[in-house]
């Protein structure tokens, strides 16, 4: 796999077999050498490839220096693989850096949870302004880039036999996870306050944080 891939247009080298901490369909990451622009390609069967004829693509990736969702650009083939393509910065999943304020600086987790989320709200609502579906929002799906901001990743793609999902949520809900079917019909969205209600039960969890401390966590999450 790696042999093949480093040789894309000549222009792509693979960088790791995926993000440690970012989930996707047999992720491989790509940079491109000069400017360190990072693909992320997610492996699809080839009996899959067919319900993406006539899929909406996206064009170009987002606007990373601001609050963002990625998306799918395109369908790449290769050698007789298929690869969805999916722009992404280098970043920092949610839950690693939530576990690392807790370890080291937990009385920043409120300030923390706060940035996080007043980011998140902007990027659904800029999405519902624009009559655009964000998919399902999990707390393992949100990432903090190396400029201080924060992402959400796309969960799962509309095709022609409904959604493919790209990242189902680690715990079974709503009838979906990782044992589900690759294309389901089912819809799933946290809001940003559950959200926060999950970070707040890894941090009980924890033990970390002082009482009052996670009292304002929780209290933070029903205010949304």
């Amino acid at each position: 796999m790696g042999k093949g891939l480093k040789e894309i247009a000549g222009l792509l080298i693979e960088e790791s077999g995926g993000v440690p901490g970012i989930r996707g369909r047999n992720p491989i990451r790509l940079t491109r050498p000069g400017d360190g622009a990072s693909l992320l390609l997610h492996e699809i069967e080839q009996n899959e490839v067919a319900a993406f004829s006539g899929a909406a693509f996206e064009t170009g990736a987002p606007d990373f220096s601001r609050p963002f969702l990625t998306h799918i650009v395109g369908l790449l083939h290769y050698e007789g693989r298929a690869f969805l393509v999916e722009p992404l910065p280098p970043a920092v999943p949610l839950i690693r850096l939530w576990v690392e304020v807790l370890q080291n600086s937990p009385s920043q987790s409120l300030a923390v949870a706060r940035a996080m989320t007043g980011q998140l709200c902007q990027i659904l609502r800029e999405l519902k302004s624009a009559g655009r579906v964000h998919g399902a929002v999990f707390v393992e799906n949100i990432v903090l880039t190396t400029n201080r901001t924060y992402g959400l990743l796309q969960a799962r793609f509309r095709t022609n036999s409904g959604w493919l999902w790209l990242r189902p949520p680690a715990t079974p809900r709503a009838g979906i996870g990782g044992e589900s079917p690759s294309f389901s019909k089912v819809e799933y969205i946290e809001s940003p306050g559950e959200v926060l209600l999950e970070m707040a039960s890894i941090a009980a969890r924890s033990g970390l944080l002082k009482p009052i401390e996670l009292l304002a966590l929780q209290a933070l999450a029903f205010q949304l």
